[in-house]
C-alpha cells in the first residue's frame, strides 16, 4: 500500500512519465481494479516505451483478460524499429567514441568531438577528417557538446573528467569541467573558464550562442544554466542550481529569445526571465523526459535525441503557437541499429546530423573498459526533414 501511495503521488507530479504510469497499473491490478490498469498501460504502450507487460506477475489478473492479449500486440509493434535515416559517415577509429557535432556555415565543414581521444577533428565532405585542436598538445578533458559562432569565428567546447577518456585519473579529473573557446579557423586555444568552484561534481554539457555572443551553457549534475557574457571570466546563473535536475539541450527561439531546455527527468522546461522554469505541455501520448540533443529548425519546430528512454530515439516535436506547450511529438528514428547511446546533433539546411553511437556507460569508474562491451567507429547518421 504505501509503494502503491508514492507511485499515485509521483504520477500526480510526473502524469506523463512511462514508467510511473506502468507502476500505477501494477498496483491497480494487485488491488483487482483492471480497467484502471489497462488504461494506464495503454498509455505506456502508445508512448513506444520498451516495458514489457507479458511476464509481470503483478499484471496477472490482467493476462486472463482478452483485450490484454491485444495490448500486448500493440506493445510489439509499437517498440518495433522506424528508420528514415542513413549513414552519413562513418570512422575508421573504434577508440575514437563521438559526442557531438557542430556545422561551420563558413568553411561547410563539419566538426566532431571525441570523448576518449580527447579532441575536436574536421571532417570534410569526403569524410575524410583533419585535427582541430586536442589533448596532450591542449590542455583539455573529454571534448563533450560544441557551438560554433560563425560571426566571431569561434568555436565553444564544453569538456569534463569522464571514464571513458584517455588518461583518465579518477582523483584528479573527476568532478573538474571547463569551457574552451577556440578560434575556429586556426583551433587556438583562446578562452578557458572552469566550473564554478561550488559543489563537489560539475559537468558542463549543453551550450547556446546568444545573439550578442553570449554563452549559455548547462551544468546537468547541479542543475544550473549558467551564462559566460563576451569579455567575461566568470559565469554568471540564469538558473540557479537546484532548479532543474539534469538540464541539457538547449534552443533560443527566434521571433522572441525565449529559452527553452531540455531537463533530462522532466522534459522540456521554458526558462522564465526571474530564472524560474515552466514544464511545457506534451500531448497525451508522448513523453519528452529523457532528451539530451535538442535543435531548432524554423520558429516551432525541434528535433530531440531520447537516448532516456528504450528504444532511444529521434522525434520531431512542433510547439504550439503560445510556447506554453506542445502540439505533437513524431517518431523519426526509433530502434536504429546502429544505435549505442546517441547523443546530439545539428540542423544543417534541410537535414539533421547526428551521432548514433557515443558508447556512454562502456567504462566502470576506474576507465576500465566494461566486460562484453565493443568499441565501434563513430557514426554520424543524416535525416532529411523535408
Amino acid at each position: 500500500p504505501r509503494f502503491c501511495a508514492l507511485t499515485a503521488a509521483l504520477v500526480e507530479a510526473w502524469p506523463d512519465h512511462p514508467r510511473l504510469l506502468y507502476n500505477l497499473a501494477r498496483c491497480h491490478s494487485l488491488e483487482g481494479r483492471t480497467d484502471a490498469a489497462h488504461d494506464l498501460l495503454d498509455r505506456v504502450v502508445s508512448r513506444r516505451v520498451a516495458i514489457d507487460p507479458t511476464e509481470d506477475e503483478d499484471l496477472k489478473l490482467l493476462r486472463k483478460l482478452t483485450r490484454f492479449t491485444a495490448l500486448v500486440d500493440r506493445y510489439i509493434a509499437a517498440i518495433q524499429p522506424t528508420v528514415v535515416s542513413e549513414v552519413a559517415y562513418r570512422l575508421d577509429e573504434p577508440e575514437f567514441v563521438p559526442e557531438d557535432v557542430a556545422w561551420d556555415p563558413v568553411s561547410g565543414g563539419l566538426l566532431l568531438s571525441s570523448i576518449r581521444q580527447r579532441k575536436v577533428v574536421r571532417i570534410d565532405d569526403q569524410g575524410q577528417q583533419t585535427r582541430f585542436a586536442g589533448y596532450p598538445e591542449t590542455d583539455m578533458l573529454a571534448a563533450l557538446s560544441m557551438a560554433v559562432d560563425a560571426e566571431r569565428r569561434r568555436l565553444w567546447l564544453t569538456t569534463a573528467g569522464t571514464q571513458s577518456m584517455i588518461d583518465y585519473k579518477p582523483g584528479e579529473h573527476e568532478g573538474r569541467s571547463e569551457l574552451l573557446g577556440f578560434d575556429l579557423d586556426s583551433g587556438e586555444l583562446q578562452v578557458r573558464v572552469a566550473a564554478p568552484a561550488e559543489g563537489d561534481a560539475h559537468e558542463l554539457y549543453d551550450l547556446i550562442i546568444d545573439a550578442d555572443g553570449s554563452v549559455l551553457i548547462g551544468d546537468a549534475p547541479v542543475g544550473a544554466i549558467y551564462r559566460l557574457s563576451p569579455g567575461s571570466d566568470s559565469f554568471e546563473a540564469v538558473v540557479e542550481p537546484g532548479t532543474m535536475f539534469s538540464p541539457q539541450g538547449f534552443v533560443i527561439l527566434p521571433d522572441g529569445g525565449q529559452i527553452l531546455v531540455a531537463d533530462y527527468s522532466r522534459g522540456l522546461c521554458l526558462v522564465g526571465p526571474g530564472g524560474g522554469v515552466q514544464i511545457l505541455r506534451s500531448p497525451p501520448d508522448a513523453w519528452l523526459g529523457g532528451i539530451d540533443g535538442l535543435s531548432l529548425r524554423g520558429r516551432r519546430e525541434l528535433i530531440a535525441v531520447q537516448n532516456g528512454i528504450t528504444p532511444n530515439r529521434v522525434v520531431r516535436i512542433r510547439l504550439n503557437e503560445a510556447v506554453d506547450g506542445v502540439a505533437s511529438v513524431e517518431v523519426l528514428d526509433l530502434a536504429h541499429p546502429e544505435h549505442d547511446q546517441p547523443t546530439l546533433g545539428e540542423v544543417v539546411g534541410d537535414d539533421f546530423l547526428y551521432v548514433a553511437n557515443s558508447l556512454w556507460g562502456a567504462w566502470d569508474r576506474e576507465g576500465n573498459l566494461v566486460e562484453g562491451r565493443k568499441l565501434s567507429s563513430p557514426v554520424i547518421l543524416r535525416i532529411s526533414l523535408d
